[in-house]
């Protein structure tokens, strides 16, 4: 099971590999920095690093939406 994980996040994160602001997630969340850390380590403001990285985990969302889930959603 965890190794099923394991890759769904590897394939998740190289969907948005390529993306400028992917440093964001490594930083976040594999390095444990906060937010300000990382404005200040890629010289953007604080507000542009929280909408990235909004956008970026918006765009992998779909990848963990269970096939359960995808039912409700077409539910009428």
């Amino acid at each position: 099971y965890f190794e099923e994980i394991i890759k769904l996040v590897d394939f998740a994160l190289e969907t948005i590999k390529d993306d400028k602001y992917y440093r964001i997630i490594e930083l976040k969340y594999f390095n444990k920095k906060t937010l300000e850390d990382i404005s200040e380590e890629l010289g953007a403001s604080i507000i542009t690093i929280k909408r990235n990285k909004n956008r970026l985990i918006n765009e992998i969302s779909h990848i963990f939406i269970t096939e359960k889930d995808l039912r409700k959603l077409t539910e009428f």
